[in-house]
């Protein structure tokens, strides 16, 4: 996947690289968090369309657990005035930070990478933070700089999201909205760009079904089983991210990974937990601001 990515992109993640070289001295690395979250539940918001269902709980959430989210979720988060502490973007394409317009999220810190479509840094929130790039020449410039902090990629925003998770050292991990499939023959939450521009751009002679028909079935669709042995509809590439999510839980055994939305596909070791048993969690409201907060201040200093 990564391979193919890189082939893919290579010409526009230098040219993105080449605009944001100014980025890669001024902003701090996810170095600073590393392994400062031992003791804190990890809450990872992914854009599915059973995220819909965990909404109207997530500020309740947001008070026991560390809420990371993918770039796709922020605005259907914000919808719901819930800011995650973190939210995450690593794909370098121009409509990937499309999700952002007309969006702040002044208490999240992002977490992008070097090569991000250059309008990313302009993004108003808390903090930037960059991950190491997958691109060679990002490598080569970070070793003569600063090391900023790796993490994992699947060809999904959500498994960088989830390495983050295991990166700053939660031993406990939910996940909501990691559908990678179609539950109930949807593609992503309802707030999102994705759905959004399906509505805005569709016509006589296109309608909003023809474009999730499209979503739904150009990608060798075929069917697989939910957590509760349901059929879902998914499609090869989906397919190839959870094996992703199989292999790195399968890796690192020692940590705890759930779904509270169990309408997703059903990925070998991650376990099937629910809402009640997230929001039965102490409340960490003041641990969790410690954690935000300090790296990034002691940073500055």
């Amino acid at each position: 996947i990564n391979a193919r990515t890189l082939k893919v992109f290579s010409k526009l993640w230098f040219s993105n690289m080449c605009k944001n070289l100014s980025d890669l001295a001024e902003n701090s690395g996810i170095k600073i968090y590393k392994d400062a979250a031992k003791n804190l539940p990890a809450f990872l918001i992914a854009a599915g369309p059973s995220l819909d269902r965990i909404l109207p709980f997530l500020s309740e959430i947001k008070k026991r657990c560390i809420l990371i989210a993918v770039d796709t979720a922020l605005r259907s988060l914000i919808e719901y005035n819930v800011e995650p502490h973190f939210v995450v973007l690593t794909d370098p394409q121009y409509y990937n930070s499309r999700h952002f317009d007309r969006l702040k999220s002044p208490n999240s810190v992002l977490i992008t990478e070097l090569a991000a479509y250059p309008s990313i840094f302009r993004f108003q929130c808390k903090s930037i933070l960059l991950c190491s790039s997958m691109f060679p020449l990002g490598n080569y410039l970070e070793k003569r700089i600063d090391i900023k902090g790796k993490l994992g990629t699947g060809g999904s925003v959500a498994s960088s999201t989830w390495d983050f998770a295991r990166y700053i050292g939660c031993e406990k991990i939910f996940i909501a909205g990691l559908d990678l499939g179609f539950p109930g023959k949807r593609t992503h939450t309802k707030n999102s760009t994705f759905e959004q521009n399906v509505f805005s751009q569709c016509a006589k002679t296109k309608s909003s079904e023809h474009s999730h028909v499209s979503a739904l079935y150009g990608a060798n669709t075929f069917y697989k089983t939910d957590y509760s042995g349901k059929e879902i509809l998914t499609d090869n590439r989906m397919s190839m991210y959870a094996w992703w999510f199989e292999s790195k839980v399968a890796q690192f055994s020692n940590l705890e990974v759930a779904t509270i939305t169990p309408e997703g596909l059903n990925i070998p070791g991650i376990k099937k937990s629910s809402l009640e048993n997230v929001l039965d969690l102490p409340k960490n409201e003041k641990l969790i601001s410690e954690f935000v907060e300090k790296p990034l201040t002691s940073n500055y200093d």
